[in-house]
């Protein structure tokens, strides 16, 4: 079961950015690392099977299977000797 313990000032603003009763976003998950399946027209700095690690920010959604990530976002492209779950732990945790 989901816990909510924060302090009781924080609890209206975390309520409204993450959802009153439930969350907004159903697919947990901030850290993703993975392979570029497509881009957009306007992208000149990945392309596809790249290999990139990023984070979603309150976006959510990185334990999907796909996930569609703006360019200009927390995205880069993953070191060559780092394991997609090594990549992952970058973002937040590095």
């Amino acid at each position: 079961m989901w816990r909510f313990d924060f302090p009781a000032f924080m609890w209206l603003p975390l309520r409204l950015t993450l959802g009153l009763t439930k969350p907004r976003q159903k697919i947990f998950g901030q850290e993703f690392a993975g392979k570029v399946e497509s881009v957009g027209v306007q992208v000149a700095t990945f392309k596809i099977s790249d290999k990139v690690f990023g984070n979603t920010g309150f976006g959510f959604g990185a334990r999907a299977e796909y996930k569609a990530v703006p360019a200009k976002d927390a995205i880069a492209l993953s070191p060559a000797n780092a394991s997609f779950e090594e990549a992952a732990c970058v973002p937040t945790g590095g």
